[in-house]
């Protein structure tokens, strides 16, 4: 439990300075690294409210949920409608807020320049997505050195389709060292795939090479993955 709570904490923090580093740099490209002292303290008065309010979406969105080794495509784009979100709102309230007669005083502060919110979005977007996409980068590398290093003696095996199904094969071979399968390539009948790779596998050409394949690769078994 307590591992847990240092793990959620962690994140919580890491997602945090992602966001403030993306305004503050967000700020500093906009002028060019010249950042005037008017500018200046619009940054710091309105750093922990952009930040918390952005958290406070990113909650709403279900992001601090995901699990980091495990972020997909479907993650990512959430994490962009969410920014987005947070964005929009912000240059709402950046040319909606002199429109008061209350917009005095250090309330002025408040309003941050539309390109700084523009270059925000786009760094917090790489920031929060980049940091889960580093993290699946080094669980994926890590389960690949586990099923290297495994002692369950590893079966060469040929795949046999490398659509959606042979993709969902790979994920589930390189989570799961203990099956003992090793993969030595795909069979696939769509020539755009030839010469790719999945997960590091290489489709090695059409269904009908295998007899070439099989003498090529000498693999111990196939596994028809379509």
């Amino acid at each position: 439990a307590m591992r847990r709570l240092a793990l959620r904490t962690t994140q919580v923090l890491v997602d945090l300075a992602v966001l403030a580093l993306a305004l503050v740099f967000a700020f500093a490209a906009r002028f060019d690294g010249q950042v005037e002292s008017e500018m200046l303290k619009r940054l710091v008065f309105a750093l922990p409210y952009v930040v918390g309010f952005q958290y406070l979406v990113l909650l709403g969105f279900g992001v601090p949920r995901f699990v980091w080794s495990y972020v997909s495509l479907r993650e990512i784009r959430l994490i962009g409608v969410a920014l987005a979100a947070c964005a929009v709102m912000l240059l709402v309230a950046r040319f909606t807020a002199p429109l008061f007669s209350t917009f005095t005083g250090r309330a002025r502060y408040a309003a941050i320049p539309g390109g700084v919110i523009v270059i925000d979005f786009a760094l917090a977007f790489l920031g929060i997505a980049g940091v889960r996409g580093v993290r699946r980068i080094v669980a994926e590398r890590t389960k690949k050195n586990s099923l290297r290093s495994s002692q369950t003696p590893r079966i060469p095996t040929l795949l046999v389709g490398a659509g959606q199904a042979g993709a969902l094969v790979m994920k589930e071979i390189v989570a799961r060292p203990e099956l003992g399968i090793d993969p030595v390539g795909f069979l696939d009948d769509d020539a755009m795939k030839h010469g790719m790779a999945i997960r590091g596998v290489k489709v090695l050409g059409p269904i009908e090479a295998r007899p070439e394949q099989a003498a090529l690769h000498r693999p111990k078994q196939v596994i028809i993955s379509m």
